[in-house]
This record gives structure tokens, sequence and C-alpha cells, in this order.
């Protein structure tokens, strides 16, 4: 399985540039497998993990990559290693998702793949900037899958 992984700072864009991948997903030919969509995260959050296909491939996906370890406020498999856990168990050939910097427990699990991409998340000065920053970052991605 291949591991897309776009890593960065908090607050920085990684889920809002992965759900322009996801919908761009969407808009060329990819469509949800059945029972996978699932929000993540606390209720105001805009993070979620979906599968979709496309020509019998399965691209799995998940915009959460705020936790590795388990608290008391973090739900069971809502950490990184257990998202793309899921979905290599759902037969995902590519997963795309998100990675805090500062998890160094699932950057080294994500490591582990054979076949890993890092992409660093762009970083603009200010917000109209950063959607095209956010934009720019979702092309590049798109183009691993």
């Amino acid at each position: 399985m291949e591991v897309i992984v776009l890593k960065g700072d908090s607050k920085k864009g990684k889920t809002e540039t992965l759900t322009i991948v996801y919908q761009a997903m969407l808009l060329f030919g990819y469509t949800q497998v059945p029972g996978h969509y699932k929000k993540l995260g606390n209720a105001d959050s805009k993070d979620f993990r979906d599968i979709l296909e496309k020509n019998g491939t399965k691209i799995g996906i998940a915009t959460l990559g705020d936790y590795d370890e388990y608290s008391t406020d973090v739900p069971v498999g809502e950490t990184v290693q257990d998202l793309i856990f899921y979905l290599q168990n759902n037969w995902c050939s590519k997963v795309i998702c998100v990675c805090n910097n500062e998890l160094q427990k699932a950057i080294t699990f994500i490591q582990n793949f054979p076949q890993v991409h890092l992409i660093t998340k762009t970083v603009a000065g200010s917000a109209s900037s950063q959607r095209l920053r956010n934009s720019e970052d979702a092309e590049r991605l798109y183009h691993l899958i």
C-alpha cells in the first residue's frame, strides 16, 4: 500500500487541502464506497475518513492528523495509525492522510511503509494567499494518485 501524507503544523490548512483533493476525485470519476464515510474529531471539526473507488482501485482518505496516542479526549480509532490501519484493512491501494509535524510516533509509523510520499504543507502569510497555497498543494497531492 502506498501512503501519501500531507505533513504540517496545526491549523495551517491540511484538512482544507485534503478536502479539495477529495472533491476533485469525486469530480473526476471516483465514487464513494458505501459504509466508510465518517466524521472525525469534535462536532465543529470538518475532519472525515472515506474510501473512494475508480476502475476497481480504492483510495482511502483521512483528514484528521492530530493524534498519535490515546488520551481521555481521543476517541478509539482516531489516531493517525488507526486511520491508516482502517484504510489498509479495507483494501485501499493508496491512502492519503494528514499528520501534524509534532507527532513523532505517527511519522515513524508512516515511514515504515515501503511506498511513502511525505509532502510538507505550504503556508502563506494571509488568508487569501493561504487558499492559493492549499489549492497548489492539493494539485501536487492529486497528481500522486
